[in-house]
């Protein structure tokens, strides 16, 4: 496409004796011409950093160039942003707007053939790029069709798409990391699920677009991202789960909570459901136990893999003492178990969970005295405090125990993802 797009606006720009570029809706820079005639500060900026200042971006996006139904438009010159008039034809096909083409046109002096030039010009281009968007459309869908089968349990699907999913991408190369972001779609209107899915989808393609080999999945709770030649040191991961998370983030307009579940590597394509099975439980965890950040692996959550297989298979409740779920029923019951589990998760140390709760030491020995009468559960006796601490957690995992935790009191995993 490239190819296409940069001899048609070379050879605009040989007829015109002026610089041509073409953006795409965004306005970063897709193709662009050697400098001819005068130039202005905001395209050097935009050639050199592949989109312009990010307040000449504000300014083009306010006059809504997508709407707008000439052919060829006048941008006036703003001085203050070392702007020159421009003339600017919006690239559109499909009944979509595909991006803009522009002339730099300090003067106003463009006849009405070199109008029509750019015109004709534009609308080339727009097919050109029409036909790509097409081409990446069934690609993308058709990578989709492909996660989602290498997800799936049968070992002969999975087998089948690795082969296929590797033959597609030259890039797609082990070892892989599977990582899943969490979209909350009881935040949206039922009936925008579908769109926002799409918006989403968008996103994290945007998002990915300099991270090779990556895909992604969007589905109905969360978004699956494959990584591949994934590095030990998780730095790209990283880089390309912040940029995904600060897209998503920006763009649906939600808080800066979303969690990211991190698996483990694998070394076939065939052994992605593996890892994806643990980002998810990693991601179950984030959003269930405060404290974990937004970026959470699953080699770095300790004992909670354990809790987190038990709570997915259903167990959790047959493991919690009887004596806790009574105690989940008042809100003083709670405050009880809030500070047991606090106790707990500082190794009994009564100075630090004193200093985490913000009362008399003497309150939190009356609590765990008064817990242990409640419910019959020896705080004192090992392994009675095992399965008291090891019960908290499961309720939380499985959503009956929601005690808010002071912030420092669960300490972070030993995680090499740090936001």
């Amino acid at each position: 496409m490239r190819d296409e797009l940069q001899a048609l606006i070379d050879s605009l720009a040989e007829r015109l004796g002026r610089s041509v570029t073409i953006d795409d809706p965004e306005l970063r820079l897709i193709v662009y011409t050697s400098h001819r005639g005068i130039v202005d500060k905001v395209r050097l900026d935009s050639i050199l950093h592949l989109q312009p200042a990010e307040e000449v971006v504000r300014h083009i996006r306010s006059l809504r160039l997508g709407g707008e139904r000439e052919d060829v438009i006048r941008l006036p010159a703003v001085p203050e942003m070392e702007m020159l008039a421009r003339a600017c034809a919006p690239l559109r096909a499909g009944g979509e707007h595909l991006g803009q083409l522009i002339v730099i046109d300090a003067e106003d002096n463009l006849s009405d053939a070199e109008r029509q030039m750019i015109a004709d010009t534009a609308r080339s281009a727009a097919l050109v790029m029409h036909r790509e968007k097409l081409l990446n459309d069934i690609a993308a869908e058709r990578v989709r069709a492909l996660l989602r089968d290498l997800i799936e349990e049968d070992d002969r699907v999975r087998d089948v798409a690795g082969r296929a999913l590797a033959a597609m991408n030259d890039d797609i190369r082990p070892p892989f990391r599977v990582s899943v972001l969490e979209l909350r779609r009881d935040e949206l209107d039922p009936d925008s699920v579908e769109e926002q899915t799409a918006v989403v989808d968008h996103l994290v393609r945007r998002a990915t677009r300099h991270a090779p080999g990556t895909v992604h999945l969007t589905r109905s709770d969360h978004v699956l991202i494959l990584h591949p030649k994934a590095s030990d040191q998780y730095d790209l991961t990283l880089q390309t789960l912040s940029q995904i998370r600060t897209e998503v983030i920006r763009g649906l307009g939600v808080d800066g909570d979303l969690h990211t579940g991190v698996g483990d590597r694998v070394s076939t394509l065939q052994r992605v459901r593996h890892s994806y099975l643990q980002s998810r439980r990693a991601l179950y965890v984030a959003v269930a136990v405060p404290g974990f950040g937004p970026y959470v692996e699953w080699s770095g959550i300790g004992v909670y893999r354990a809790l987190a297989e038990l709570a997915s298979a259903g167990l959790a409740s047959g493991v919690v003492p009887e004596g806790i779920h009574e105690l989940m029923q008042t809100e003083a019951g709670i405050e009880l178990l809030r500070t047991v589990e606090i106790w707990l998760d500082q190794a009994t140390d009564v100075r630090r969970t004193v200093e985490l709760l913000h009362v008399h030491r003497t309150s939190v020995y009356y609590r765990l005295n008064r817990f242990t009468e409640l419910t019959g559960l020896d705080l004192q006796n090992g392994g009675e405090r095992l399965a008291v601490h090891l019960g908290l957690k499961l309720a939380r995992l499985e959503g009956s125990y929601q005690a808010p935790l002071p912030r420092g009191s669960v300490p972070r995993p030993a995680a090499r993802v740090q936001p």
